[in-house]
């Protein structure tokens, strides 16, 4: 895998890439390590290379978080990967809302 992972006070950050060829582990992997958070917070800031891997993958952990009711948030999206996301129809994983969970 491409990905660095780090788990600091209630949130995954990720850092490196997603690869098309490790895509399914990084979805994964990041599912188990949700699954032990109250809230899912993500931060990408530190993805050195987004594409719409990148969105495939947040999509499924959203979802994830969607079926299990836990707020939602996404944090460090670049410009890039929010044109991605904005281009793909679905801007709403890093739009903020009320109670959404970001309270950073």
């Amino acid at each position: 895998m491409s990905v660095q992972w780090r788990q600091t006070e209630g949130q995954l950050v990720l850092g490196g890439a997603i690869d098309f060829s490790d895509a399914e582990a990084v979805r994964d992997e990041g599912l188990r390590r949700l699954a032990s958070l109250p809230d899912v917070v993500i931060d990408v800031h530190a993805l050195t290379r987004v594409d719409s891997i990148t969105v495939v993958v947040l999509l499924a952990w959203w979802r994830a978080a969607q079926r299990l009711r836990r707020p939602w948030c996404l944090l460090g999206a670049s410009d890039r990967l929010q044109a991605i996301m904005n281009v793909s129809g679905v801007s709403f994983l890093y739009e903020r809302d009320a109670g959404d969970g970001c309270d950073q």
